[in-house]
């Protein structure tokens, strides 16, 4: 039996006037992830996912007033008239990526009111063990925020290639005057099984 590897590159165009691309890198196909952990909170709770408040009258909820790609539910979290500055976590369970390569999370999020673009942070964790947050260390993972008011804009492929083993990855949303409301929804985290072979085995 003959082993044979490939890439695939991207093309422009079709039929007798392919231009085809080897100069770049090749690409990375999407099919080819498998879903870790997703989360769109359309049966109206936080499914996996839990919530902590650390500060503030004013927490995580479930809202069924805006959500993204035509669904009905979203994660939403609105300081506005709190008691005292915000600093609440939207927290997924344990991702183990122990059998995962090129793991990237993806979802939308929007903002309405407010000022500041920087209460939103995306973060992960490799030693919170539950409870208290803000006992453990976290890593910020940039994302892509929306530019415009109510605006659904997807993160883009948020990569997460450091973590070698199992993380905890949250939403952190920390406020102090005129805070802005901000909504999550369809997260998904997804990897390329280690057990993935790409190998191409011809029997002649």
């Amino acid at each position: 039996a003959t082993q044979y590897f490939f890439k695939i590159y991207p093309y422009s165009n079709y039929g007798s006037i392919i231009d085809y691309k080897n100069v770049n890198a090749p690409e990375v196909s999407e099919f080819s992830h498998t879903k870790i952990n997703a989360e769109d909170f359309e049966d109206g709770t936080f499914g996996s996912w839990t919530t902590y408040s650390v500060s503030s009258d004013k927490d995580w909820f479930v809202d069924n007033s805006a959500a993204a790609v035509s669904t009905v539910f979203s994660a939403c979290i609105n300081g506005e008239n709190e008691n005292e500055n915000s600093n609440d976590w939207l927290i997924s369970p344990r991702i183990d990526l122990s059998s995962w390569d090129n793991p990237i999370l993806v979802f939308y999020s929007r903002w309405l009111d407010g000022f500041s673009s920087s209460e939103l942070v995306l973060k992960y964790s490799e030693n919170y063990s539950g409870g208290d947050p803000s006992l453990a260390t976290w890593s910020i993972l940039n994302f892509v925020k929306p530019e415009l008011e109510s605006l659904w804009t997807h993160s883009d492929y948020v990569l997460i290639n450091s973590v070698d083993d199992s993380l905890y990855v949250a939403f952190n949303y920390t406020s102090s005057s005129d805070p802005r409301k901000w909504n999550v929804d369809e997260i998904e985290i997804s990897g390329i099984s280690t057990a993935f072979d790409p190998r191409i085995t011809v029997i002649q």
